[in-house]
């Protein structure tokens, strides 16, 4: 079907600021057969320092790992995919 331009897709933006970096996991626009209802994500980003914590839509995370020299994983449930999910990274000031 998607050769007829049947899909759904998912937008991921990455933002940053002094204090934060912030990865949000839109929701998933248009729609397919068997499309799933929840997804889970693996975020992998490079960032010079080990964050002092995470937060998955304003609640703290343990739920990461940051290997040497700077790869930061966070695997995130999507419980819906009709849902933004929003990821807070803290930076170490």
């Amino acid at each position: 079907e998607y050769e007829k331009g049947v899909l759904a897709k998912t937008r991921i933006e990455c933002t940053g600021s002094e204090k934060e970096i912030r990865v949000t996991i839109h929701p998933a626009e248009g729609s397919y057969k068997g499309i799933p209802a929840s997804r889970t994500w693996e975020l992998e980003l490079f960032i010079p320092e080990k964050p002092s914590g995470l937060q998955v839509n304003g609640s703290n995370s343990d739920r990461w790992t940051f290997e040497e020299p700077g790869r930061l994983r966070v695997p995130v449930f999507q419980e819906d995919v009709r849902k933004k999910v929003t990821v807070g990274i803290i930076k170490n000031l």
